[in-house]
């Protein structure tokens, strides 16, 4: 599996338990269950249940939103932890790949460090691992590190249900002339 590992994910597909995974090299189809006792490094954490998305309509078939209720809401792990304890805007993360400062084209992503409040990061330094933020903060050593959500933790799935998809909450940056005036 490489360095891969299948951690706080929601499996299975009619019910909870019927989710499979196929180990290559002697390890055969097995459940997530007995994958997590042989592999722990691999395999750890996950979720056997059911999803429950919202229906998909004709003019959404993309529609992976989970609907209130579902065993996936607040049981996502976060993408990473903080480095070092510390404050103000600057943050070592011990992956900083997860996110982005938009890129000059949208605004950055906003983020969760601990309990804090969302805070907008406005730069990404991937190699050095750190991210600069709009608002500074304080934060704990291997604090965990989470886009925005609503709750007691990140949802498993393909966005935070309560925020929507990221197009419905991203905002293109105002364009800058030369002079830096917006015309």
């Amino acid at each position: 599996m490489g360095g891969a590992v299948i951690e706080r994910n929601l499996i299975a597909t009619k019910s909870g338990g019927d989710a499979r995974v196929q180990i290559r090299g002697g390890g055969g189809n097995i459940s997530i269950a007995i994958a997590e006792k042989l592999f722990p490094q691999f395999f750890r954490d996950n979720l056997e249940a059911v999803p429950i998305f919202k229906s998909p309509k004709p003019e959404n078939p993309e529609d992976f939103a989970l609907v209130d209720g579902s065993p996936g809401i607040d049981e996502g792990a976060p993408l990473t932890y903080t480095a070092n304890a510390g404050s103000g805007k600057v943050v070592a993360l011990r992956d900083a790949g997860y996110f982005s400062d938009g890129f000059d084209v949208a605004e950055g992503d906003r983020i969760q460090i601990g309990g804090s409040a969302p805070v907008r990061i406005v730069k990404v330094d991937y190699s050095a691992n750190t991210v600069t933020l709009a608002n500074e903060i304080q934060w704990e050593k291997d604090a965990p590190v989470s886009l925005e959500y609503h709750g007691r933790g990140p949802d498993i799935g393909a966005h935070e249900t309560k925020l929507g998809p990221p197009s419905q909450h991203l905002r293109p940056k105002a364009p800058r002339s030369l002079t830096g005036v917006v015309q």
